[in-house]
């Protein structure tokens, strides 16, 4: 708890964005909870931002894969950049970025330069 009183100090917005990683063969990252996670990103209002998982690579990797495509990165960059990351662990992550097709329901309003 104490890092919620922390936030609230220092006028620190936290978000809890719950995500399954893809732990084959039956848990699949569920595309609703990345869509969820890319709404509040491209929100310029929650920014600066720091994302962060428990190890930093799988879960997050393909929340930023998404966002690449958004970007219009080639998945081939895309994929590059998760590698560097994430490490051995890549084939479903791999595959999830690639079929990410959800909607993304964003104010435009309020969505950040660099997308």
């Amino acid at each position: 708890m104490e890092h919620f009183v922390e936030c609230e100090e220092k006028k620190i917005r936290l978000f809890h964005c719950r995500m399954e990683g893809n732990k084959e063969p039956f848990v699949e990252i569920q595309q609703a909870d990345v869509r969820d996670a890319l709404v509040r990103l491209l929100d310029r209002r929650n920014h600066p931002v720091l994302i962060h998982c428990l190890k930093g690579k799988h879960r997050i990797g393909c929340l930023i894969g998404c966002l690449r495509k958004l970007q219009n990165w080639s998945m081939t960059s895309i994929f590059d950049e998760y590698r560097r990351f994430a490490g051995t662990k890549v084939l479903a992550d791999q595959e999830f970025i690639e079929t990410f097709d959800e909607p993304i329901p964003f104010d435009p309003k309020f969505k950040p330069f660099w997308l």
